[in-house]
Parts: structure tokens; C-alpha cells; sequence
């Protein structure tokens, strides 16, 4: 049976409807007889090869025309086909994928963000030259050389935010650039759960190094926020409480913007309690921006 869903977000002066749909198959999805112009993201839940059915999913757009986001629920174990064909692929998530091959996603020109919750190893060259601009990596242990190499628009990256005990993560060598470019990663953002070893610099800002051990140069980074997912409280007598999965409470605010890494205003919310930022969303840091008392509070988020 397909589920169609629609979520509204109302803003002070704008209504944004997010459209996903979600179908057991991707051959369920292309016989589906609805409005196609509507989709704007696929949700397959069955487990499939996606390597025996690629080629469907690199045509998906001639189906479903405003098609930009993808996400599969497969608990196929190793995500090994290309793709850098999937011209419309801008926002990819695979919830149950453990390991991602290499050159998986290499040169694909028009993806922007990544989710991938459950990986534990990233391969060789598994992202490189693509136009990633975010990138989240919550359960990661293992990242392999070359893996994001020339990802020059990153902005931001996370890593570790579901671990629940101190973990290791492995750096290889030249990750993002070659082994003397330590500042390859200076005009981006760094999001580390409160688990993940090594442990952050925070004063220089330094994190992993070029070689993947002590003998190479620190990467340095443009800012380190240390996650904890834990319900947070700020200001007098306002409040904003984390309720798990980008799901915020927002207790007596009259007026709440949520700003980009830059500063800039996104949207404005008005008089609202539960703030869903699931859809409509790139992955990255973000900003809650709010009046009290007179004064100007701001928080960071992590949208995941």
C-alpha cells in the first residue's frame, strides 16, 4: 500500500509543504498512477539490491519530474553500485546501510547531502569530487583515504552523535586533500558527538590529522561543537526543549528564528510548541535565534 505523506510547516507569513511519498518498491513506486509533479522525495522500505536495480533508479526522474531527494530503508549490508550517474540525486539517506563502497558516490556533481545513520566504514574515494555541502556520519568508525578528497563546498560535517560509550574513530590518510593540506577542512563546521575519541582540540580548533596518525599534520577546522543530544533548557523564563529525532518544544517564545552556519535568517516561526524540522532541510548546523528579556538569545542545532 503507498503512504503519501504531507507535512506543513506554517511560518509567520509562508506555508511550505514538504511532500514525501513512500512505496514498498521502487517498481510499485513507478506504477503508481497519483500526481508524479507532486514528489519531490522517494522513500522505499522493502530491502532491495540497489546494485541489480540501479538503472530504475537513474531514471526515476523521467517518472517523478521535481524528484531531488532519495531514501531507502534496505538492510542490504554493503552499498557498493555508482552513484554518480543519478543526475537528479541532490539529498541521500540510507537508514540500515553499514558499509559504503568505494567510489560509491564519486563525481556526482549534484549531490548535496548525505545521511547515513547506521555506516560504520566509508571506503576509498567513496564521496570524492562530489558537491557535498553537508555530511553526517552518526554512527561511523572507520573512514578510508580519498573518501571526501576535493568536496570543496562542505561547510558542514558530523560524526559520533549516536554513540552512547567512548569510540574510536579511524582517520586513513589524506581524507579530504592531500597529506600536507591540514587546511583543507578550515571553512567547515565540525559536529562530534559527546562519545567520540579522539578528543577535539577546542582551542585551535584541531581535529584527526592528515595521515590518519600522530606523524601527520592536525586538520583545522572552522568551528567544533561538541553534541550531546541531551534536553536543554536556555534563557529566563523561555525554553527550548531537544525532544530527539529534530524534534524541538518551544515553551513561551513568542517569535523564533531559525538562522543558517552564516547567520542568515531561514524562517520565522511564530506562537509555535512542537517544531518539526525533519523535511525541507539540508543537514547541518543551524541556529535558534529569540528575544528574552531584552536580550538576544542564539543556540546551535544540528539538523541530522
Amino acid at each position: 500500500m503507498t503512504k503519501h505523506i504531507i507535512i506543513i510547516l506554517i511560518f509567520c507569513s509562508l506555508n511550505l509543504v514538504a511532500e514525501e511519498f513512500t512505496f514498498k518498491t521502487i517498481t510499485e513506486a513507478l506504477n503508481w498512477d497519483g500526481d508524479k509533479t507532486a514528489l519531490t522525495k522517494l522513500i522505499i522500505t522493502d530491502s532491495i539490491n540497489v546494485d541489480d536495480e540501479l538503472n530504475k533508479f537513474i531514471t526515476l526522474d523521467e517518472t517523478f519530474p521535481n524528484i531531488s531527494g532519495l531514501e531507502i530503508w534496505t538492510e542490504q549490508d554493503n552499498l557498493t553500485c555508482f552513484f554518480d550517474d543519478i543526475v537528479w540525486l541532490k539529498h541521500f539517506t540510507a537508514t540500515n546501510i553499514i558499509t559504503v563502497g568505494d567510489y560509491c558516490f564519486s563525481d556526482n556533481k549534484n549531490l548535496i547531502s548525505i545521511n547515513f545513520p547506521s555506516v560504520k566504514e566509508i571506503h576509498a574515494c567513496a564521496f570524492r569530487y562530489s558537491n557535498l555541502i553537508s555530511v553526517s556520519f552518526s554512527s561511523v568508525e572507520k573512514i578510508n583515504f580519498d573518501a571526501l578528497l576535493h568536496c570543496d563546498n562542505l561547510s558542514s560535517v558530523s560524526f559520533g552523535t549516536n554513540f552512547t560509550t567512548p569510540t574510536n574513530i579511524k582517520f586513513s590518510e589524506s581524507i579530504f586533500t592531500s597529506l600536507y593540506d591540514y587546511v583543507s577542512t578550515i571553512n567547515i563546521d565540525l559536529i562530534l558527538g559527546e562519545n567520540v575519541l579522539p578528543k577535539p582540540n577546542l582551542d585551535d580548533n584541531t581535529w584527526q590529522t592528515t595521515s590518519g596518525d600522530i606523524f601527520g599534520y592536525p586538520y583545522i577546522w572552522k568551528s567544533i561543537t561538541i553534541y550531546d543530544g541531551i534536553e536543554e533548557k536556555i534563557g529566563d523564563d523561555s525554553s527550548i526543549y531537544y525532544l530527539g529525532n529534530n524534534v524541538y518544544y518551544i515553551d513561551n517564545i513568542y517569535e523564533l528564528e531559525l538562522c543558517d552556519i552564516l547567520g542568515r535568517r531561514i524562517q520565522t516561526f511564530n506562537n509555535i510548541e512542537i517544531l518539526d524540522l525533519n523535511d525541507g532541510y539540508a543537514r547541518g548546523v543551524y541556529f535558534f535565534k529569540y528575544a528574552n528579556n531584552n536580550k538576544i538569545i542564539t543556540k546551535t542545532i544540528l539538523i541530522y
